[in-house]
């Protein structure tokens, strides 16, 4: 073993011999990659890591599909896929139909939604896919949910402020750390979810008409830091629209609209892309063959004169309204 690695590589090492499940000894391995340092002298190490981790992954998936016999998978939709996360009775189907109207089944007692329900949130011109899902529950969830869970873009937590908050806030933050989720400053310290790409999360206070407290409220914001608290209610949804905007905003995202040369440009359908992108990026966005062949582009927009002539790695701005010349 090279000297150099960390005494958290050590304990990992401990405890992947020390497992005797697969989930547990896959999580030590990634965890055990995560620290490794990656240079020549550890190259033997991390090919076997490598090896040992797609042989139990394999045997892992392998005897899950003998189990389950399905599972769910929830195509990607729309400007973001954004799962619901909450206890029993905080209010997730609620939320879902006041936002989407949908018909999915509401009801005051637990457990109601059973199976992921997927809806279209309208924001603008574009629309978020939100997915209600199964309660988070201490005493059983199926094994599918958390699939679901690391392939949303955002995460969006329901808290009941009618119920022990400040408990059941630390118990879905548990199970999100579970999942290895990156939550910038959200979750406990996880040196596998520190090498996946970090995603934001919104909380939101629900039912805060019923017995509302500030100085409560207060607590839950001040244990949600720095992940932002914003309150909802179901029986005043249209309050509430904010909340849109700011997942907007959390998925650092923008809109430009395409432009025909000699044509009125396509208000009603816009490109959503990610800050930072480039006009090269949105040319492959068009058509996978239009970034081999653009020559330059014309831009009407904020930062630009209209028509403005642009080269290749001019930046994106909001509201562009771009006109590509191949």
């Amino acid at each position: 073993m090279p000297a150099n690695v960390s005494p958290m590589y050590i304990d990992a090492e401990k405890r992947f011999f020390q497992a005797k499940e697969l989930p547990e000894k896959i999580a030590a391995l990634e965890e055990m990659w995560a620290l490794l340092p990656k240079h020549k002298g550890t190259e033997k190490m991390q090919a076997d890591i490598k090896r040992r981790m797609s042989k139990l992954k394999a045997e892992l998936e392998a005897s899950k599909s003998k189990k389950r016999g399905f599972t769910y998978t929830i195509p990607k939709e729309g400007a973001g896929q954004i799962p619901v996360i909450g206890l029993p009775n905080s209010g997730k189907s609620s939320l879902v139909s006041a936002f989407t109207n949908s018909k999915t089944e509401v009801a005051e007692y637990e457990y109601t939604t059973r199976i992921p329900f997927p809806a279209m949130m309208p924001y603008k011109d574009i629309f978020f896919q939100l997915i209600d899902l199964p309660p988070f529950s201490k005493e059983y969830m199926e094994t599918w949910v958390a699939d679901i869970v690391k392939r949303g873009d955002l995460y969006l937590l329901l808290i009941d402020l009618t119920s022990d908050f400040l408990s059941d806030l630390e118990f879905l933050k548990s199970k999100l750390h579970s999942y290895h989720l990156n939550i910038p400053g959200f979750l406990q310290y996880d040196p596998v979810a520190e090498t996946l790409p970090a995603k934001p999360a919104l909380v939101l206070g629900t039912k805060f008409d019923i017995n509302y407290d500030e100085e409560l409220f207060n607590l839950l914001v001040d244990a949600s830091k720095p992940v932002d608290v914003l309150k909802f209610s179901a029986t005043d949804p249209g309050k509430y629209e904010g909340f849109k905007e700011k997942i907007y905003n959390l998925l650092n995202i923008l809109r430009v609209y395409s432009k025909i040369p000699g044509k009125k440009p396509d208000m009603d359908q816009p490109f959503v892309m990610k800050k930072g992108d480039t006009l090269l990026d949105f040319a492959q966005a068009v058509h996978k063959d239009f970034s081999e062949n653009l020559k330059f582009a014309r831009i009407w927009g904020k930062v630009c004169f209209e028509g403005q002539q642009v080269a290749k790695d001019y930046i994106l701005n909001e509201g562009d309204v771009i006109e590509l010349h191949l």
